[in-house]
């Protein structure tokens, strides 16, 4: 056979026999037989293996390793397609139709799992993130970033030189041709990248025009830091949270997304193999919440969650292992270090008895500055991260390996702390629509000079007096978005009472009558 014809990257392993059987008076023929050994010999010699994985070793599937690149194969009724096509194209390219006859007569023994169990098992070493380093993978090979007490470093290395595994789909779909290739030549321009623009328009709160313009909330270092955090998938238990990406005025009838959310997440996208859950639809008691996660996961996104999503089901998986099952199939472990970091985004304020512990997430506001009348299109003239040519993706990826620089060189500082985000509009959103505008306001009116007190009742009759279209509301429905509303301004009710309540009785008619006495508390959660 001639390797002139043989596919680039396939090993020529034959694995049939041509036996000639002599039949007397009848002549003699030529007897085509396959050798299961061989066969696999020659799937193995092409990189093909089994990946065993799962809490108890019990999860096996096949894969092909080729120069460090781990790829996933496809099965369809218990037939591995993937082996199956490059089996039948390699003997299409070799002309050897005949063998390719018998294959396909076979092809119900030599494709299924039962069969390609038989397999070597691979032993890969994943390449993983560290504290101090962090990998972005191109087509062309890998920029490495790293820190020491020297400084920051950053390299391009060749996957052959890489000396770890990868799976292929946690390369991005683009070459590198950087401020970091060894071959570096810069674009023509030196433009700031759109994508930082883009940053800089949905985080920063800004007020007036011209002379008058302010900057009110200045959130971009929250964001540079949130994307970053997300980008390096090193995990620190000490310091694990989820990233949540929300409208800033959310409460509002006007608000129904279109902020810029999807954007960010598309980004992360490009150099990240992301997970998707439809966070409307989904079911968080099912088994098979995380189904979508595997393996190559590195950030599982749960987009659009619904107001009232539970946060605090998801903080043992944040701060701990996870575990995915799919149907019919048996259960994966994925420990800490291995399990992906989690991003939330949703249109509206997220509320639940979870808000309280805002260390287990970074909650990034994006303001109004996109929306349904003007979008990211409008602003640049194109879409982001499809329309680019190749100078802007160029500098993309040179803005995300900068800020991979300044990331590990920040959280590697022995006092470094994490940039918090300027929620004051958020909170006051969230507020208003957990409570409703009007009692916030009737409240504000009332309990912005403290210590205060006043009668239960009478408080709801003035409150309905005020808001006829209240009047069918009960005195418990106004009393709990009372105490939330305190809970959420850092207002403390009947301190230090028994059972927190407390009673007046007037000297004129002897009535006994319930009363709140308001005063100043610590910080609102």
């Amino acid at each position: 056979m001639s390797a002139s014809i043989v596919k680039p990257g396939v090993r020529p392993i034959q694995f049939w026999e041509e036996r000639t059987i002599n039949e007397g008076a009848d002549g003699e023929y030529v007897k085509l037989e396959i050798s299961y050994n061989d066969f696999l010999l020659f799937l193995q010699a092409n990189g093909f293996g089994l990946l065993v994985t799962g809490d108890e070793q019990n999860v096996a599937e096949v894969v092909r390793v080729v120069k460090n690149i781990v790829s996933r194969t496809v099965e369809h009724k218990s037939t591995n397609i993937t082996v199956k096509h490059f089996v039948l194209d390699y003997l299409t390219e070799i002309d050897r139709l005949d063998v390719r006859e018998i294959i396909l007569r076979r092809q119900s023994t030599f494709f299924t799992m039962n069969f390609l169990t038989a397999l070597r098992p691979v032993r890969v070493h994943f390449a993983k993130d560290t504290r101090t380093r962090s990998r972005f993978f191109f087509a062309n090979g890998a920029v490495e970033v790293r820190f020491s007490d020297d400084g920051i470093t950053t390299t391009f290395q060749s996957y052959d030189d890489l000396g770890v595994s990868l799976w292929d789909t946690q390369i991005a779909p683009h070459e590198y041709a950087g401020n970091y290739h060894p071959e570096f030549v810069g674009p023509a321009d030196r433009r700031p990248c759109e994508f930082h623009r883009f940053l800089e328009f949905v985080s920063q709160e800004t007020v007036g025009e011209g002379d008058s313009f302010e900057i009110l909330r200045k959130n971009l270092p929250a964001f540079r830091y949130g994307l970053a955090y997300l980008l390096h998938s090193y995990k620190d238990v000490a310091r694990a949270f989820a990233v949540l990406c929300v409208d800033a005025d959310g409460s509002t009838e006007a608000s129904n997304g279109r902020r810029g959310k999807s954007l960010l997440t598309k980004a992360i996208e490009q150099v990240r193999r992301v997970a998707y859950e439809d966070g409307k639809t989904m079911k968080t008691d099912s088994q098979f919440l995380f189904q979508n996660l595997d393996t190559d996961s590195q950030v599982a996104l749960f987009d659009d969650v619904r107001k009232n999503f539970d946060f605090e089901q998801f903080y043992p998986t944040i701060t701990g292992h996870c575990m995915t099952e799919r149907k019919g199939r048996s259960r994966v472990k994925l420990d800490f270090s291995d399990a992906p970091k989690f991003v939330f985004t949703s249109n509206k304020p997220v509320l639940g008895e979870g808000d309280s512990d805002q260390a287990r997430w970074l909650i990034l506001p994006f303001t109004g500055y996109f929306n349904k009348h003007y979008t990211p299109f409008d602003e640049f003239g194109h879409r982001l991260l499809e329309d680019w040519d190749h100078a802007e993706w160029t500098r993309f990826f040179d803005y995300l390996i900068d800020l991979m620089r300044e990331y590990l060189a920040f959280i590697n500082c022995p006092l470094f702390a994490r940039p918090e985000p300027d929620l004051t509009t958020y909170n006051e959103e969230k507020l208003k629509w957990a409570v409703a505008s009007e009692l916030v306001d009737y409240f504000d009116a009332y309990l912005s000079n403290l210590p205060y007190d006043v009668s239960k009742k009478l408080f709801f009759d003035d409150f309905k007096g005020l808001y006829p279209l209240y009047n069918t509301r009960t005195q418990h429905w106004f009393t709990c978005r009372l105490h939330l509303y305190c809970k959420m301004r850092g207002i403390l009710i009947n301190a230090g009472m028994p059972d927190g309540r407390a009673f007046k009785v007037y000297e004129t008619t002897g009535i006994r009558e319930e009363w709140l006495y308001f005063t100043k508390g610590g910080d609102a959660e």
